[in-house]
């Protein structure tokens, strides 16, 4: 064999393997992209989170805005007006004629609840104007006037709810709870109730809709007071 074929011959075999992987260096490699996605994967969990919980936002804005719609509807009024004689209709479906459907009502972070959202109706639907005893006529809950409203960029309308046992929230006087309602004492247990990084969205009388984290939101203001 001629010089310069046994140098090519050489020359073409460093490069092979100059191109081949050892085990080990492929189990660097490994090692490597395992480090990567174990850092990489909690921050995208994070950003999941993130986008679920202002798209909650969105969705209470537009649940608040069609309250704004039903109040200017009748008589000037917030919440009430869900509970008829032999018919109990839930708050989305008091508004549906102003765009609020069943999907709307369910939080991006908790789909496989319907309603995810509740009412403060403590707030603002206990306001009854007739006898709360049978028979009934109307509607039970009539709701408040706007213009009873002290201060309606603080006094919560609508958040995150939960379908919850009372025995197991602190501090709770009602014998149960149901997830069209939403009741203070549920934000009282970050590691229950707090469904966006430990704290929930709350939407106002005013239409603006805030972050709380759970045992803030406890002091916040239920009442119109």
């Amino acid at each position: 064999m001629r010089p310069e074929h046994c140098a090519k011959s050489v020359c073409v075999e460093s490069a092979r393997r100059a191109r081949r992987f050892t085990l080990i260096e492929l189990l660097v490699v490994i090692a490597i992209i395992a480090i990567l996605a174990s850092m990489l994967l909690p921050a995208l969990a994070q950003a999941r989170a993130k986008a679920r919980s202002i798209s909650c936002v969105n969705d209470l804005k537009q649940i608040q805005l069609a309250w704004i719609m039903y109040a200017d509807s009748n008589n000037e009024k917030y919440g009430g007006a869900n509970v008829y004689q032999g018919t109990n209709l839930p708050w989305y479906r008091v508004l549906e004629p102003y765009g609020i459907t069943e999907p709307v009502s369910r939080c991006p972070s908790k789909q496989d609840q319907v309603p995810g959202y509740g009412c403060n109706w403590r707030g603002v639907g206990y306001n009854v104007g007739t006898p709360y005893t049978p028979p009934r006529t109307g509607p039970i809950y009539e709701g408040m006037r706007l213009s009873q409203i002290k201060t309606p960029s603080t006094l919560i309308m609508m958040g995150d709810s939960y379908e919850a046992n009372p025995v197991s929230i602190s501090g709770s006087t009602t014998t149960r709870f149901y997830a069209i309602y939403l009741y203070a004492e549920a934000n009282n247990e970050p590691s229950l109730y707090g469904r966006h990084n430990e704290g929930n969205n709350f939407s106002f009388c005013d239409g603006h809709v805030a972050w709380m984290r759970c045992g803030n939101a406890l002091g916040a203001n239920w009442l119109n007071n």
